[in-house]
């Protein structure tokens, strides 16, 4: 089995008693407002997807995406993490704090313990990640459209993150993809709890280990028919 991007796979769901303390907590909390992208990343940082991430990322980490494609621990990473600030919620206050989560739907999902509040250009970050500035990419079109000031910190969430509700019954979170199960030999094997293959996919690879090759093989097979029938040429 793979082992989880750095060695461990992350978890940052609340306990039960972690779970009930938030609740409570948030009412008294400054909300940081998540949009559609940041609420995935939150909900994929929670259930270890992003490992080895525990939070948005902070100024020293995103400097070291952009500037070495790498981790502060020398993990290759490629993609900055991120939180936009959109509100003047935490005006004034200065880091460590904590402050609530907060969807677009005004769901609160959990809290961060914001460690860092850093200003960037958007531009740099185009170029450095996106390899354009090309204001037609969609890339650029959405760092075009969110604040240029992130909140980096780890973050705990109180429930799974569940981005688009038709799919609940469809979604696997990394350990449930590494479910170990033995096969029929005694060995052991990662299974995703889906079933058995596809009958349109296991038909077509029936047929087409049934069928002749027409490939290369043919045409070599053909080329050898004609140098031995050819009749010889006349000196």
């Amino acid at each position: 089995m793979i082992r989880p991007h750095g060695g461990r796979l992350v978890s940052r769901y609340a306990d039960e008693k972690e779970r009930a303390a938030i609740l409570e907590m948030v009412r008294h909390l400054p909300a940081l407002d998540l949009n559609r992208r940041e609420t995935s990343d939150a909900g994929l940082i929670a259930n270890g997807a992003m490992s080895p991430l525990e939070g948005f990322m902070t100024r020293g980490q995103y400097e070291g995406v952009l500037d070495r494609r790498r981790l502060p621990l020398g993990l290759p990473w490629t993609i900055p993490i991120t939180l936009s600030l959109k509100n003047n919620a935490v005006a004034g206050k200065k880091p460590p704090f904590r402050a609530a989560l907060r969807t677009e739907d005004g769901d609160v999902i959990g809290v961060i313990d914001v460690e860092d509040i850093f200003t960037v250009d958007h531009t740099r970050e185009a170029e450095r990640i996106l390899l354009t500035t090309d204001a037609g990419h969609p890339g650029v079109q959405y760092l075009q459209s969110i604040p240029n000031t992130y909140v980096g910190g780890e973050i705990t969430v109180i429930d799974k993150v569940i981005d688009d509700k038709r799919f609940t019954n469809y979604l696997l979170e990394p350990k449930e993809t590494r479910v170990p199960s033995r096969r029929g030999d005694g060995r052991r094997s990662s299974r995703s709890r889906r079933g058995t293959p596809s009958t349109g996919l296991t038909s077509t690879s029936r047929s087409a280990r049934s069928r002749p090759s027409t490939g290369f093989s043919s045409t070599r097979s053909r080329a050898r028919q004609r140098r031995t029938t050819s009749p010889p040429t006349s000196g």
